[in-house]
């Protein structure tokens, strides 16, 4: 069966994207409605086409010089140019010339709101593997992830690639066990328009076909990632599927990670697996707090990590109530570092603890949006 010619794509609006962004990142607690229906968009319109992303972790006057005036660009960054919405605009702020210059250039700016530290491919997710903690749960767990049932018709022979490129974007996977399906044979019929190009039969031809149903559970996260992966796989010109929403108590979620290791590990060589695993350069230096004789001799144990959010309290309380004995966090204020009780903190920094979760987040937005024409690039 050879495949037909796909229609041209059209490249996304800002607002598809946007909603694709939403849908990566978990609702941490009951909110009022906010003001404006993209609160995170801080600069552009959500009708307009994407052609080029950059994901960013925060923005800066050489970043911006270098990057070309584009009126179909997207800038993701993972900090906000202003903690509150200004009021007046003075020329000579850092973050008001930053913002003159993106409305000059004509780019777009999103900024991922803070749930997406407690994604299940999040910041803090991404920063716990990346450290080499990959069966690491929420230190906080605030809720479960919403699962879906995707259901696409299939030709037989061409079941295996579909269902192999579903279960490789994310799903079919059910505790223990991936590749997770349900398939049944069964006759499909269509009728191709004079403007069709089918891959089986002709033209104003009513066709009778065997078809399988595939069926495979989805987390909200990986949705649209699976839809695009089995639509580039399947060989029909248009791809017949239906989404379910499911009640299935899904992972769970919330900010920060925990993970026990098997062997203690001495605190000096926690430090040095820092270093190397997340390339620290004599730019990113480590702050800690001085870990007591007990742990320094005996080693670590219990540990996490999350990113930090301008105040990790909430963090640094939950360690302490599970008797973790080191917490990792990418970015502190003085007030974490006012009489800390145990658990040892030790301070990455920024950068370093949102980069892994970006590069992840890089390569998602290239699998939903990299067939429709968008070129995406990670900016450090």
């Amino acid at each position: 069966m050879t495949r037909p010619a796909r229609r041209s794509v059209v490249a996304p609006s800002i607002q598809e994207i946007v909603s694709f962004l939403g849908s990566l990142c978990p609702l941490l607690a009951p909110t009022a409605p906010p003001a404006s229906a993209n609160p995170n968009l801080h600069v552009g319109s959500p009708t307009d086409l994407v052609e080029q992303i950059y994901v960013v972790p925060q923005l800066s006057c050489s970043l911006l010089t270098a990057l070309p005036s584009h009126k179909r660009a997207l800038l993701i960054s993972a900090a906000p140019l202003f903690d509150t919405p200004p009021i007046a605009f003075d020329w000579k702020t850092p973050a008001h010339r930053l913002l003159s210059q993106l409305l000059e250039k004509q780019i777009a700016l999103y900024v991922l709101p803070l749930s997406y530290a407690a994604a299940p491919e999040g910041y803090d997710a991404c920063l716990a593997e990346a450290i080499g903690f990959h069966e690491a749960l929420p230190l906080c767990v605030t809720g479960a992830e919403q699962q879906f049932k995707l259901v696409v018709f299939v030709p037989p022979q061409a079941t295996p690639d579909v269902h192999r490129a579903a279960a490789e974007a994310g799903a079919g996977t059910i505790g223990e066990y991936t590749y997770c399906s349900f398939q049944a044979l069964g006759k499909g019929t269509f009728l191709p328009s004079e403007r069709a190009n089918p891959a089986i039969g002709k033209r104003g031809q009513l066709e009778e076909v065997e078809e399988m149903r595939l069926e495979m559970i989805v987390p909200r996260h990986a949705l649209l990632a699976v839809i695009e992966a089995v639509k580039e796989a399947h060989p029909y010109e248009e791809v017949a599927y239906d989404v379910y929403p499911l009640h299935n108590v899904g992972a769970p979620y919330g900010r920060g990670r925990k993970v026990r290791l098997e062997k203690p590990m001495a605190f000096d060589d926690l430090l040095s697996t820092l270093e190397q695993a997340l390339d620290l350069g004599p730019a990113c230096r480590l702050r800690y707090t001085p870990p007591d004789p007990q742990i320094a001799n005996a080693g670590v144990t219990h540990l996490a990590v999350g990113i930090g959010t301008g105040s990790c309290n909430d963090l640094l309380g939950a360690a302490h109530e599970q008797k973790i004995e080191v917490i990792i966090v990418g970015g502190t204020s003085p007030s974490d570092w006012i009489g800390v009780p145990p658990p040892v903190l030790v301070d990455i920094g920024f950068l370093p603890s949102v980069a892994p979760g970006l590069r992840r987040l890089s390569d998602k937005l290239r699998q939903v949006f990299g067939g429709r024409g968008v070129k995406i690039e990670y900016a450090f």
